[in-house]
Parts: C-alpha cells; structure tokens; sequence
C-alpha cells in the first residue's frame, strides 16, 4: 500500500456521506426530469442555497452529477442506479450504509468496553430506520 492508498482508505467516509447525504434529501429525484440550478434545487427540496450548492458540486466532483453551470443534471449511473423509479435503483442500500455510520462512529468505544455499538434489535425501535433495513434487504 502507497500513501496515497492509504489516504483515500482513510478519508473514503468523506464521499460515501456525501452520496448518502443526496440521497436522503432527495437531490436524485429533484433532478429526475430536467437540469436545475442549485438555488432551484434548494427551494425545492428546502435547504440552504449555500449547502446546496457545496453538495452539488461535490457531487459533480465525484462524476455522480454533471454541471453545466449554472444547472445541475444525473449522469447516466446515478439515472441507472440513484433514482427509485429505476428497476436497477440501489439507493436504499447506500441510506442503509449511512444509517450504519452510527454504529461503526462507536468503534472505539466498542473494542473498549466490549460491548456491542448498536442493540442487537435489527433496527425495529424506530419506524424511519425500520424501513431503511427493509428496503436495503429486499434489495439484497
């Protein structure tokens, strides 16, 4: 491993909270039917012009949106595999990794203690998380 692999492991959270982030605010579906500037985007979806406009370029960094300044449009994968009208869609999955994070931020605290970062409750104590681990695992 060279340092510039070791670097990307360190800071991948970083690009997978992004993803996760967008598609729980529903960045994908605002774009599903045309092109949008990020201020159109953030009224919306009702979130902060600024913010949004830090996420859609990240994510046009990553290649997971194009922008064409001023508009903001899906690249062909996130049309295929970020959008839930999609028969290929495997956002559901991805917010189930971010609804992971949680538990995996307690690592630490976990290999202290011995004891586990997260009830062994298969997300049932709350709806919202409830329907995320369903939906990833009739994905899976």
């Amino acid at each position: 491993m060279n340092f510039a692999q070791l670097m990307a492991l360190a800071s991948g959270h970083a690009e997978a909270r992004i993803l996760q982030s967008a598609l729980s605010l529903g960045i994908f579906e605002a774009l599903e039917n045309a092109s949008l500037a990020s201020a159109a985007i953030a009224t919306k979806l009702h979130l902060d012009p600024r913010a949004t406009e830090l996420l859609l370029n990240a994510l046009a960094a990553l290649d997971i949106l194009e922008k064409r300044a001023p508009a903001f449009s899906l690249t062909e994968p996130a049309k295929q595999y970020l959008l839930r009208s999609s028969p290929r869609y495997v956002g559901a999955m991805i917010l189930f990794e971010g609804l992971s994070w949680q538990a995996w931020k307690e690592l630490p605290e976990a290999i202290r203690s011995g004891k586990p970062a997260r009830p062994a409750n298969m997300y049932q104590e709350d709806p919202g998380e409830t329907k995320i681990f369903i939906d990833a695992m009739i994905l899976s």
